[in-house]
């Protein structure tokens, strides 16, 4: 470690991505979670792992977080408001706003005021967009063009962070990871996890996109830099693995990883599209046939960080 950290406080520790980070950083520093309620359960951390809780109810920004940051030295915010597929809020934009951009305001100026020296925000590669075109992956020096509720007010949400930031005193990291995967991920990867256990027989044949992704394992490793590296302070980074992979590939490394066999059919990409549309399925199909691929190197030159895992190299995925 670069930095004298005695203390992380993990927001959103009882989470996918936050157990992990719970369970590795529990080995080289003293850990904090902070819950929403008190009935949080920690399936994925091991039972001999330590680490203090401290329940701080729902996110606003009038959340008070005096008990989670006493004696913190870094916060890795995780917790946020989701990706809801059936969203019943009146005003959902306005929702993610209260929780991502407003919450995460408050907790920052609360951590200053606790003399928190690094706070590390975890983004989202939506910020930048949607699809990236043949050639041109998305960098740090990228324009923003956030589409989705969800990934506008991650944007609004590092903008604030950054101004307010600037005059606190704060080191701020932003990062703006992909889909990330591993055992148990939840979301459309599960989903496409659980067609390929049960369907031989797909459509993706002709499906040669390109997208990036990262291990659960990637980005903990990756966090953990951020952390406490001193060249990551006030910095953005666009975090992926090397290689980017095809739908079709990735169903091929899915039906893999459960011992499954899959016979993907050459269906005409467009075809797909245009069912898709029919049944209000856009956003589906674009996440399945469009490209998005990130430029990691910013991460590589700056902080030295390496991936240590692709999921090609056969990484647990169930």
């Amino acid at each position: 470690m670069s930095l004298r950290v005695k203390r992380v406080l993990v927001t959103g520790g009882n989470g996918f991505i936050g157990q992990s980070v719970v369970t590795h950083l529990a080995e080289q520093c003293q850990v904090r979670v902070s819950l929403r309620n008190e009935s949080a359960t920690f399936k994925r951390i091991p039972n001999d792992t330590v680490f203090d809780k401290v329940t701080i109810g729902e996110l606003s920004a009038d959340t008070d977080w005096s008990l989670a940051l006493s004696d913190i030295d870094v916060v890795i915010h995780l917790a946020g408001r989701a990706h809801v597929s059936r969203d019943t809020a009146e005003s959902p934009i306005d929702e993610f706003r209260k929780v991502n951009r407003d919450a995460s305001v408050n907790l920052l100026r609360q951590a200053a005021k606790q003399n928190v020296s690094r706070f590390v925000f975890v983004s989202s590669i939506g910020v930048n967009g949607n699809t990236t075109l043949p050639g041109s992956p998305f960098s740090e020096h990228s324009v923003p063009n956030p589409i989705e509720a969800y990934a506008i007010s991650k944007f609004e949400a590092e903008q604030c962070l950054i101004e307010e930031a600037s005059k606190l005193d704060v080191e701020l990291v932003i990062v703006r990871p992909p889909l990330v995967y591993g055992p148990t991920a939840p979301g459309n990867l599960n989903k496409l996890l659980k067609l390929v256990k049960y369907c031989p027989i797909l459509p993706f044949g002709l499906v040669n996109n390109q997208k990036s992704f990262i291990s659960i394992t990637n980005l903990v490793d990756f966090l953990e830099v951020c952390s406490f590296h001193p060249q990551a302070a006030n910095e953005c980074f666009l975090i992926a693995e090397d290689e980017a992979i095809s739908t079709k590939e990735l169903t091929d490394i899915l039906a893999n990883s459960c011992n499954k066999k899959v016979c993907n059919l050459p269906i005409p990409v467009w075809i797909m599209t245009k069912f898709a549309k029919l049944a209000n399925k856009e956003a589906l199909a674009n996440q399945l046939f469009n490209d998005l691929v990130i430029d990691n190197a910013k991460a590589k030159k700056l902080l030295g960080w390496q991936p240590q895992f692709s999921m090609k190299s056969g990484l647990p995925l169930n």
